[in-house]
Protein backbone atom coordinates (compact mmCIF):
# COMPACT_ATOMS: atom_id res chain seq x y z
CA UNK A 1 0.00 0.00 0.00
CA UNK A 2 1.25 2.93 -0.96
CA UNK A 3 1.36 5.67 1.90
CA UNK A 4 -0.64 8.05 0.27
CA UNK A 5 -3.65 6.10 0.25
CA UNK A 6 -3.66 5.96 4.42
CA UNK A 7 -6.05 8.84 4.70
CA UNK A 8 -7.72 7.98 1.96
CA UNK A 9 -8.25 4.55 3.48
CA UNK A 10 -8.76 5.99 7.04
CA UNK A 11 -11.82 7.95 5.82
CA UNK A 12 -13.59 5.08 4.20
CA UNK A 13 -13.46 2.78 7.53
CA UNK A 14 -14.44 6.24 9.09
CA UNK A 15 -17.43 6.32 7.05
CA UNK A 16 -17.90 2.68 7.13
CA UNK A 17 -19.04 3.11 11.05
CA UNK A 18 -21.32 5.27 10.15
CA UNK A 19 -23.15 2.05 8.98
CA UNK A 20 -23.92 0.90 12.14
CA UNK A 21 -27.33 1.06 12.57
CA UNK A 22 -28.13 -0.70 9.18
CA UNK A 23 -29.26 -4.16 9.33
CA UNK A 24 -27.13 -7.46 9.35
CA UNK A 25 -24.10 -5.68 8.04
CA UNK A 26 -21.63 -8.07 6.52
CA UNK A 27 -17.72 -7.74 5.77
CA UNK A 28 -15.69 -9.82 3.24
CA UNK A 29 -12.34 -9.57 2.13
CA UNK A 30 -10.78 -11.32 -1.79
CA UNK A 31 -6.78 -11.37 -1.69
CA UNK A 32 -4.98 -12.80 -4.09
CA UNK A 33 -1.05 -12.81 -4.93
CA UNK A 34 0.52 -13.74 -7.93
CA UNK A 35 3.89 -14.77 -8.79
CA UNK A 36 4.73 -14.53 -12.58
CA UNK A 37 7.74 -16.07 -14.20
CA UNK A 38 8.79 -14.66 -18.23
CA UNK A 39 9.17 -17.86 -20.01
CA UNK A 40 10.81 -15.91 -22.98
CA UNK A 41 13.02 -12.52 -21.92
CA UNK A 42 11.18 -10.44 -24.92
CA UNK A 43 8.69 -9.82 -22.33
CA UNK A 44 11.18 -7.26 -20.79
CA UNK A 45 13.61 -6.34 -23.06
CA UNK A 46 11.31 -5.54 -26.37
CA UNK A 47 8.81 -3.24 -26.71
CA UNK A 48 4.64 -3.99 -27.30
CA UNK A 49 3.71 -3.07 -30.85
CA UNK A 50 0.88 -1.20 -31.50
CA UNK A 51 -0.62 -0.33 -27.83
CA UNK A 52 -3.71 -2.45 -28.60
CA UNK A 53 -2.38 -5.81 -26.24
CA UNK A 54 -3.65 -5.04 -22.77
CA UNK A 55 -0.50 -7.42 -21.38
CA UNK A 56 -0.74 -6.14 -17.47
CA UNK A 57 2.34 -5.13 -15.51
CA UNK A 58 2.93 -8.10 -13.54
CA UNK A 59 4.13 -9.68 -16.73
CA UNK A 60 6.81 -7.33 -17.75
CA UNK A 61 9.31 -8.85 -14.98
CA UNK A 62 9.38 -11.88 -12.77
CA UNK A 63 8.53 -11.91 -8.83
CA UNK A 64 5.77 -11.06 -6.85
CA UNK A 65 2.60 -8.83 -7.37
CA UNK A 66 -0.88 -8.48 -5.71
CA UNK A 67 -3.36 -8.54 -7.69
CA UNK A 68 -6.10 -7.28 -5.86
CA UNK A 69 -7.32 -7.06 -2.21
CA UNK A 70 -11.01 -6.26 -1.98
CA UNK A 71 -12.87 -5.51 0.99
CA UNK A 72 -16.88 -5.66 1.00
CA UNK A 73 -19.38 -4.03 2.99
CA UNK A 74 -22.43 -5.26 2.56
CA UNK A 75 -26.35 -5.11 4.67
CA UNK A 76 -29.93 -3.67 4.47
CA UNK A 77 -31.09 -0.71 6.36
CA UNK A 78 -34.83 -1.73 5.62
CA UNK A 79 -36.57 -4.50 4.06
CA UNK A 80 -36.24 -3.16 1.09
CA UNK A 81 -33.15 -1.70 0.82
CA UNK A 82 -29.92 -2.24 0.66
CA UNK A 83 -26.60 -1.24 0.17
CA UNK A 84 -22.91 -2.69 -1.11
CA UNK A 85 -19.53 -1.07 -0.79
CA UNK A 86 -16.37 -2.75 -1.97
CA UNK A 87 -13.20 -0.90 -1.69
CA UNK A 88 -9.48 -1.59 -2.63
CA UNK A 89 -6.28 -0.34 -0.28
CA UNK A 90 -4.02 -1.37 -2.40
CA UNK A 91 -5.03 1.50 -5.25
CA UNK A 92 -3.75 -0.54 -8.06
CA UNK A 93 -2.69 1.51 -11.16
CA UNK A 94 -1.79 -1.00 -13.52
CA UNK A 95 -5.32 -2.13 -15.02
CA UNK A 96 -7.08 1.17 -13.78
CA UNK A 97 -5.57 3.51 -15.49
CA UNK A 98 -6.71 5.47 -18.38
CA UNK A 99 -6.27 3.77 -22.26
CA UNK A 100 -4.62 7.33 -22.79
CA UNK A 101 -2.75 10.63 -21.39
CA UNK A 102 -3.63 11.80 -17.92
CA UNK A 103 -3.25 10.47 -14.76
CA UNK A 104 -5.70 8.25 -13.15
CA UNK A 105 -7.63 10.03 -10.68
CA UNK A 106 -6.57 8.58 -7.17
CA UNK A 107 -9.60 6.66 -5.40
CA UNK A 108 -9.81 3.64 -3.24
CA UNK A 109 -13.71 3.36 -3.71
CA UNK A 110 -14.46 1.16 -6.62
CA UNK A 111 -18.45 0.32 -5.72
CA UNK A 112 -21.00 1.92 -4.05
CA UNK A 113 -24.61 0.56 -5.10
CA UNK A 114 -27.57 1.01 -3.35
CA UNK A 115 -30.67 -1.30 -4.11
CA UNK A 116 -34.32 -0.77 -3.75
CA UNK A 117 -36.44 -3.70 -4.22
CA UNK A 118 -40.01 -2.29 -4.74
CA UNK A 119 -42.00 -4.39 -5.46
CA UNK A 120 -42.24 -8.24 -6.21
CA UNK A 121 -39.42 -9.25 -8.76
CA UNK A 122 -38.31 -5.69 -9.58
CA UNK A 123 -35.21 -3.57 -8.51
CA UNK A 124 -33.99 -0.15 -9.08
CA UNK A 125 -29.88 0.38 -8.09
CA UNK A 126 -28.05 3.47 -8.12
CA UNK A 127 -24.00 4.29 -7.69
CA UNK A 128 -21.05 3.07 -9.10
CA UNK A 129 -20.03 -0.47 -10.29
CA UNK A 130 -19.84 -2.60 -13.68
CA UNK A 131 -21.78 -2.20 -16.26
CA UNK A 132 -24.17 -5.02 -16.89
CA UNK A 133 -22.33 -6.59 -19.94
CA UNK A 134 -19.92 -9.16 -19.78
CA UNK A 135 -20.66 -12.70 -17.96
CA UNK A 136 -17.30 -12.45 -16.44
CA UNK A 137 -17.01 -9.26 -15.57
CA UNK A 138 -20.60 -8.27 -14.17
CA UNK A 139 -22.11 -11.55 -13.69
CA UNK A 140 -19.08 -13.94 -12.22
CA UNK A 141 -16.78 -11.92 -9.38
CA UNK A 142 -13.02 -12.09 -9.24
CA UNK A 143 -13.21 -14.35 -6.57
CA UNK A 144 -15.35 -16.68 -8.32
CA UNK A 145 -12.91 -17.04 -11.48
CA UNK A 146 -11.24 -20.50 -12.16
CA UNK A 147 -8.35 -18.92 -14.49
CA UNK A 148 -5.51 -16.35 -13.34
CA UNK A 149 -7.64 -13.62 -14.84
CA UNK A 150 -10.53 -12.71 -17.40
CA UNK A 151 -10.04 -12.92 -21.05
CA UNK A 152 -8.32 -10.64 -23.29
CA UNK A 153 -11.47 -8.30 -24.42
CA UNK A 154 -13.44 -8.99 -21.35
CA UNK A 155 -10.78 -7.37 -18.84
CA UNK A 156 -10.20 -4.60 -21.48
CA UNK A 157 -14.24 -3.78 -22.19
CA UNK A 158 -16.32 -4.95 -19.58
CA UNK A 159 -14.23 -5.01 -16.56
CA UNK A 160 -14.63 -1.43 -16.11
CA UNK A 161 -17.30 0.75 -13.77
CA UNK A 162 -19.33 3.66 -14.61
CA UNK A 163 -22.17 5.63 -12.48
CA UNK A 164 -25.68 6.00 -12.88
CA UNK A 165 -28.86 3.93 -12.30
CA UNK A 166 -30.97 0.76 -13.34
CA UNK A 167 -33.67 -1.39 -13.20
CA UNK A 168 -33.87 -5.09 -13.32
CA UNK A 169 -36.72 -7.39 -13.18
CA UNK A 170 -36.11 -11.00 -11.91
CA UNK A 171 -38.75 -13.57 -12.93
CA UNK A 172 -38.92 -17.17 -13.96
CA UNK A 173 -38.87 -20.92 -12.10
CA UNK A 174 -35.63 -21.05 -10.16
CA UNK A 175 -36.24 -25.11 -10.70
CA UNK A 176 -36.69 -24.13 -14.39
CA UNK A 177 -36.53 -21.33 -16.69
CA UNK A 178 -35.43 -18.02 -15.39
CA UNK A 179 -34.74 -14.26 -16.86
CA UNK A 180 -34.00 -11.10 -15.76
CA UNK A 181 -33.80 -8.16 -18.53
CA UNK A 182 -31.90 -4.76 -16.92
CA UNK A 183 -31.85 -1.48 -18.36
CA UNK A 184 -29.16 1.04 -17.37
CA UNK A 185 -28.37 4.75 -18.08
CA UNK A 186 -24.86 6.00 -17.43
CA UNK A 187 -22.19 8.58 -17.43
CA UNK A 188 -19.87 6.84 -19.93
CA UNK A 189 -16.82 8.32 -18.60
CA UNK A 190 -16.24 4.30 -17.59
CA UNK A 191 -13.01 4.69 -20.68
CA UNK A 192 -11.39 7.45 -19.05
CA UNK A 193 -10.93 6.92 -15.58
CA UNK A 194 -12.76 3.27 -15.18
CA UNK A 195 -16.04 5.60 -14.01
CA UNK A 196 -14.15 6.61 -10.57
CA UNK A 197 -14.18 10.58 -11.23
CA UNK A 198 -16.88 12.82 -12.33
CA UNK A 199 -18.88 12.98 -15.33
CA UNK A 200 -17.08 15.17 -18.17
CA UNK A 201 -20.02 15.40 -20.27
CA UNK A 202 -23.59 15.84 -22.00
CA UNK A 203 -23.95 12.05 -23.48
CA UNK A 204 -24.99 8.77 -21.61
CA UNK A 205 -24.30 5.46 -22.31
CA UNK A 206 -27.77 2.85 -22.56
CA UNK A 207 -26.74 -0.88 -21.70
CA UNK A 208 -29.37 -3.45 -21.73
CA UNK A 209 -28.62 -7.10 -20.93
CA UNK A 210 -30.98 -10.07 -20.77
CA UNK A 211 -29.89 -12.54 -18.55
CA UNK A 212 -31.56 -16.91 -18.66
CA UNK A 213 -30.35 -19.84 -17.05
CA UNK A 214 -32.54 -23.25 -16.61
CA UNK A 215 -32.05 -24.84 -13.19
CA UNK A 216 -28.75 -24.38 -11.47
CA UNK A 217 -26.41 -25.18 -14.35
CA UNK A 218 -27.55 -23.24 -17.41
CA UNK A 219 -26.57 -19.75 -17.55
CA UNK A 220 -26.82 -17.59 -21.11
CA UNK A 221 -27.59 -14.40 -21.91
CA UNK A 222 -26.88 -10.99 -24.24
CA UNK A 223 -26.02 -7.31 -23.88
CA UNK A 224 -25.91 -4.38 -26.00
CA UNK A 225 -23.74 -0.96 -24.40
CA UNK A 226 -23.95 1.82 -26.51
CA UNK A 227 -22.66 5.61 -26.36
CA UNK A 228 -20.36 8.62 -27.48
CA UNK A 229 -17.41 10.12 -26.34
CA UNK A 230 -17.13 10.98 -22.41
CA UNK A 231 -15.76 14.09 -23.41
CA UNK A 232 -17.61 17.54 -24.17
CA UNK A 233 -17.52 17.39 -28.23
CA UNK A 234 -18.12 20.87 -28.65
CA UNK A 235 -16.06 23.75 -30.86
CA UNK A 236 -12.70 23.18 -31.85
CA UNK A 237 -11.37 19.57 -31.86
CA UNK A 238 -8.67 19.08 -29.09
CA UNK A 239 -5.42 17.27 -29.26
CA UNK A 240 -4.06 15.97 -33.08
CA UNK A 241 -6.50 14.20 -35.70
CA UNK A 242 -3.06 11.60 -36.92
CA UNK A 243 -3.87 8.04 -37.92
CA UNK A 244 -1.80 5.16 -38.20
CA UNK A 245 1.52 7.57 -37.24
CA UNK A 246 0.52 9.48 -40.74
CA UNK A 247 1.72 12.97 -40.16
CA UNK A 248 -1.13 14.52 -42.35
CA UNK A 249 -4.59 14.70 -40.55
CA UNK A 250 -6.95 12.08 -41.69
CA UNK A 251 -10.20 12.34 -41.02
CA UNK A 252 -11.04 16.15 -40.94
CA UNK A 253 -11.48 17.30 -37.86
CA UNK A 254 -14.90 17.90 -39.03
CA UNK A 255 -15.80 14.75 -39.15
CA UNK A 256 -13.67 13.69 -36.09
CA UNK A 257 -16.39 15.67 -33.84
CA UNK A 258 -19.07 14.64 -35.65
CA UNK A 259 -18.11 10.85 -35.44
CA UNK A 260 -18.19 11.62 -31.38
CA UNK A 261 -16.19 8.71 -30.99
CA UNK A 262 -19.10 6.43 -31.11
CA UNK A 263 -18.93 3.41 -29.39
CA UNK A 264 -20.75 0.30 -28.55
CA UNK A 265 -20.32 -3.36 -27.40
CA UNK A 266 -22.30 -6.43 -27.86
CA UNK A 267 -22.07 -9.98 -26.80
CA UNK A 268 -23.81 -13.06 -25.32
CA UNK A 269 -22.49 -16.05 -23.51
CA UNK A 270 -23.62 -20.06 -22.59
CA UNK A 271 -22.13 -21.58 -19.05
CA UNK A 272 -22.73 -24.83 -18.26
CA UNK A 273 -21.29 -25.50 -14.62
CA UNK A 274 -21.88 -28.79 -12.59
CA UNK A 275 -19.72 -30.15 -9.45
CA UNK A 276 -18.09 -32.20 -11.86
CA UNK A 277 -16.96 -30.19 -14.55
CA UNK A 278 -18.01 -26.28 -16.33
CA UNK A 279 -17.71 -25.70 -20.26
CA UNK A 280 -18.86 -22.70 -21.95
CA UNK A 281 -17.59 -19.35 -23.35
CA UNK A 282 -18.42 -15.90 -24.35
CA UNK A 283 -18.30 -13.89 -27.62
CA UNK A 284 -17.80 -9.75 -27.91
CA UNK A 285 -17.79 -7.42 -30.46
CA UNK A 286 -18.53 -3.15 -30.86
CA UNK A 287 -16.88 -0.25 -31.98
CA UNK A 288 -13.29 1.07 -30.23
CA UNK A 289 -14.54 4.89 -30.58
CA UNK A 290 -14.01 6.61 -27.05
CA UNK A 291 -11.70 3.60 -25.87
CA UNK A 292 -8.52 4.87 -28.35
CA UNK A 293 -10.21 8.49 -28.48
CA UNK A 294 -10.28 11.04 -31.00
CA UNK A 295 -12.15 13.79 -29.18
CA UNK A 296 -9.85 14.23 -25.88
CA UNK A 297 -9.91 16.64 -22.85
CA UNK A 298 -6.78 17.94 -23.41
CA UNK A 299 -5.06 20.46 -25.72
CA UNK A 300 -1.80 17.90 -25.52
CA UNK A 301 -1.52 16.32 -29.08
CA UNK A 302 -2.33 12.70 -28.66
CA UNK A 303 -2.52 10.48 -31.98
CA UNK A 304 -5.62 8.32 -32.38
CA UNK A 305 -4.52 4.72 -31.31
CA UNK A 306 -6.89 3.31 -33.96
CA UNK A 307 -6.60 2.85 -37.49
CA UNK A 308 -10.79 4.23 -38.29
CA UNK A 309 -13.33 6.46 -36.86
CA UNK A 310 -15.34 3.13 -37.56
CA UNK A 311 -12.84 0.29 -36.23
CA UNK A 312 -14.42 -2.47 -35.15
CA UNK A 313 -13.44 -5.37 -32.16
CA UNK A 314 -14.35 -8.98 -32.02
CA UNK A 315 -13.12 -11.63 -30.16
CA UNK A 316 -14.42 -14.60 -27.99
CA UNK A 317 -12.82 -17.34 -25.69
CA UNK A 318 -14.12 -20.93 -24.59
CA UNK A 319 -12.84 -22.73 -21.69
CA UNK A 320 -13.46 -26.50 -20.20
CA UNK A 321 -12.79 -26.84 -16.70
CA UNK A 322 -12.58 -30.85 -14.70
CA UNK A 323 -13.19 -30.77 -11.46
CA UNK A 324 -11.97 -33.65 -8.96
CA UNK A 325 -12.82 -32.83 -5.45
CA UNK A 326 -9.88 -30.83 -4.29
CA UNK A 327 -8.30 -30.82 -7.71
CA UNK A 328 -9.20 -28.88 -11.11
CA UNK A 329 -7.98 -29.55 -14.47
CA UNK A 330 -8.05 -26.23 -16.97
CA UNK A 331 -7.81 -25.23 -20.69
CA UNK A 332 -8.75 -21.78 -21.76
CA UNK A 333 -8.71 -20.75 -26.22
CA UNK A 334 -9.10 -16.87 -25.82
CA UNK A 335 -8.80 -14.64 -29.19
CA UNK A 336 -9.16 -10.88 -29.72
CA UNK A 337 -8.50 -8.51 -32.98
CA UNK A 338 -8.56 -5.17 -32.03
CA UNK A 339 -9.77 -3.96 -36.31
CA UNK A 340 -12.01 -7.50 -37.27
CA UNK A 341 -13.09 -5.19 -40.14
CA UNK A 342 -9.41 -4.50 -41.33
CA UNK A 343 -10.20 -0.85 -42.04
CA UNK A 344 -7.59 1.76 -41.94
CA UNK A 345 -7.06 5.39 -43.59
CA UNK A 346 -4.38 6.13 -46.29
CA UNK A 347 -2.89 3.76 -49.26
CA UNK A 348 -0.74 1.29 -46.82
CA UNK A 349 -1.58 -1.21 -44.29
CA UNK A 350 -0.74 0.28 -40.83
CA UNK A 351 0.09 -2.95 -39.56
CA UNK A 352 2.91 -4.80 -42.19
CA UNK A 353 3.81 -1.74 -44.42
CA UNK A 354 5.69 1.64 -43.72
CA UNK A 355 2.72 4.34 -44.07
CA UNK A 356 4.52 6.77 -46.16
CA UNK A 357 6.60 5.00 -48.46
CA UNK A 358 4.93 1.62 -48.60
CA UNK A 359 7.97 -0.23 -48.55
CA UNK A 360 7.39 -3.46 -46.09
CA UNK A 361 8.30 -3.51 -42.27
CA UNK A 362 9.18 -7.34 -42.82
CA UNK A 363 6.57 -7.46 -39.69
CA UNK A 364 3.25 -8.43 -39.65
CA UNK A 365 1.35 -6.63 -36.50
CA UNK A 366 -2.23 -7.16 -37.30
CA UNK A 367 -4.08 -6.81 -33.77
CA UNK A 368 -5.18 -10.31 -33.29
CA UNK A 369 -3.92 -12.06 -30.43
CA UNK A 370 -4.79 -15.71 -29.11
CA UNK A 371 -4.15 -16.70 -25.15
CA UNK A 372 -4.23 -20.57 -24.67
CA UNK A 373 -4.35 -21.26 -21.15
CA UNK A 374 -3.34 -24.61 -19.35
CA UNK A 375 -4.19 -24.36 -15.83
CA UNK A 376 -4.17 -26.64 -12.23
CA UNK A 377 -5.76 -25.51 -9.39
CA UNK A 378 -5.23 -26.97 -5.76
CA UNK A 379 -8.86 -26.44 -3.27
CA UNK A 380 -7.20 -25.86 -0.02
CA UNK A 381 -11.29 -25.80 0.87
CA UNK A 382 -12.84 -27.51 -1.72
CA UNK A 383 -16.23 -27.37 -0.39
CA UNK A 384 -16.01 -23.91 -1.26
CA UNK A 385 -13.08 -22.89 -4.22
CA UNK A 386 -13.56 -19.26 -3.75
CA UNK A 387 -12.22 -19.30 -0.12
CA UNK A 388 -8.66 -20.57 -0.75
CA UNK A 389 -7.23 -21.86 -3.96
CA UNK A 390 -3.40 -22.18 -5.27
CA UNK A 391 -3.87 -21.55 -8.87
CA UNK A 392 -1.08 -22.81 -11.65
CA UNK A 393 -1.36 -21.17 -14.98
CA UNK A 394 0.83 -21.48 -18.19
CA UNK A 395 0.02 -18.85 -20.62
CA UNK A 396 1.35 -19.60 -24.88
CA UNK A 397 0.61 -15.97 -26.29
CA UNK A 398 0.69 -15.48 -29.78
CA UNK A 399 3.67 -14.06 -31.67
CA UNK A 400 2.80 -10.73 -32.46
CA UNK A 401 2.61 -8.34 -29.87
CA UNK A 402 6.65 -7.67 -29.38
CA UNK A 403 8.72 -5.87 -31.59
CA UNK A 404 12.06 -7.60 -32.40
CA UNK A 405 15.24 -5.75 -30.81
CA UNK A 406 18.64 -4.95 -32.92
CA UNK A 407 19.62 -8.57 -34.47
CA UNK A 408 16.62 -9.81 -34.67
CA UNK A 409 13.56 -10.47 -36.96
CA UNK A 410 9.95 -11.92 -37.31
CA UNK A 411 7.48 -11.21 -34.44
CA UNK A 412 8.13 -12.11 -30.66
CA UNK A 413 6.52 -13.58 -28.36
CA UNK A 414 6.71 -14.35 -24.30
CA UNK A 415 4.87 -16.51 -22.88
CA UNK A 416 4.29 -16.64 -18.42
CA UNK A 417 3.94 -19.21 -15.92
CA UNK A 418 1.39 -17.63 -13.04
CA UNK A 419 0.94 -18.98 -9.29
CA UNK A 420 -1.56 -17.61 -7.59
CA UNK A 421 -2.65 -17.29 -4.14
CA UNK A 422 -6.54 -16.85 -3.32
CA UNK A 423 -7.92 -16.17 0.06
CA UNK A 424 -11.31 -15.10 0.48
CA UNK A 425 -13.29 -14.70 3.85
Amino acid sequence: MQFRSLPRLAALLAGAALLAPAQDVKASVIFDLWYTQMMDSNLRLNSTAGGYYPLRADFQENGFSIRRSEIYLSGSITKELTFLVMFDPKDRTDNQAPTWGATRLPNLLYDAIMTWKFAPGWEVKMGRTKAPTGYEASLQGSHQLYFYDRSILGRQFNDRRDQGAWIAYSGGDAKGFTYKPTLMLSNGSSDYDFGRGNDLNAQKDVTFRLEMGYGASHKFGAYYRDGVTDQADKGALRGATTWGGMTTPVPAAADVLSNKDKTNTMGAYYFFDSPKWRVGGEVTTGTLGRRYPSVQNTTAAFAAKREHLDQKFMGYYFDFVYKMGAHQLLLRYDFANYNSGDQWYGPYNPYKQNVTTGASTGNDYSPKFTEIVLGYNYLLKPSNFTHQSIKFNYILRSKNFLQPRAGQTGEQGGDSLVVAYQIGF
